[in-house]
């Protein structure tokens, strides 16, 4: 067994008489016990693939709602041991668009609505995003940012890791209300209860990202 002799010099200073003196100490260290290993970290990144990958959004009132999607302009995860370590995804906020009426009900009257101050104001607050925090049992707890207000969120997810991709499908009730967009809410304005809008809107996130 190997055996490290150290030498320490304890700096005690003894002064008697006018004379100063250094007392050294003697200490034998098993080397053998001090075997550390550091395991070295690998993380893999993921670019989110931005035309299969997309935000869908609905929101409703009490005998109507609609629902469309939004785009995702850039994204990255990362992984590391096959397990989703974090990532980030931004949204364009003035791609907004409305799926369920054509320009004959309503439809670019509604998205313009939603683009403006009423709602999301995108000339000002031109993207959304999502950071991942931690990932635990496919849990995941994110920061969601809307008009420059971050809150944290989590919610559940199925996740897809290979070698070459990740998929990710998620569910997410937000309260818009939290974020500053807060018209037609029954909670800030005397509202006849079929002229309010609810304060929930349901997001579901589709991501796909390649190595």
């Amino acid at each position: 067994m190997k055996k490290l002799l150290m030498t320490i010099a304890t700096g005690i200073l003894l002064i008697s008489c006018g004379s100063e003196a250094t007392k050294a100490t003697e200490v034998t260290v098993d080397t053998d016990s001090l075997n550390t290993k550091v395991k070295e970290v690998v993380v893999a990144n993921f670019a989110v693939d931005t035309i299969k990958s997309v935000l869908n959004w609905k929101g409703s009132a009490l005998a109507k709602s609609h629902n469309g999607t939004v785009a995702l302009q850039n994204g990255n995860i990362e992984i590391s041991e096959g397990f989703i370590v974090g990532g980030v995804f931004t949204f364009d906020m003035a791609s907004i668009i409305c799926l369920d009426l054509v320009e004959a009900t309503g439809k670019g009257k509604l998205e313009g609505h939603i683009k403006a101050g009423d709602f999301f104001n995108v000339d000002t607050f031109a993207t959304s995003k999502i950071v991942i925090k931690s990932v635990s049992n496919n849990n995941v707890t994110a920061d969601l940012t809307i008009k420059d207000v971050t809150k944290s969120i989590t919610f559940p997810a199925a996740i897809e890791v290979t070698d070459a991709a990740v998929n990710v499908t998620a569910k997410v009730i937000v309260n818009r209300t939290d974020f500053g967009v807060v018209y037609g809410s029954g909670n800030f304005f005397d509202l006849a209860k079929d002229k309010a809008i609810s304060d929930d809107i349901e997001f579901e996130v589709v991501i796909n990202a390649t190595k």
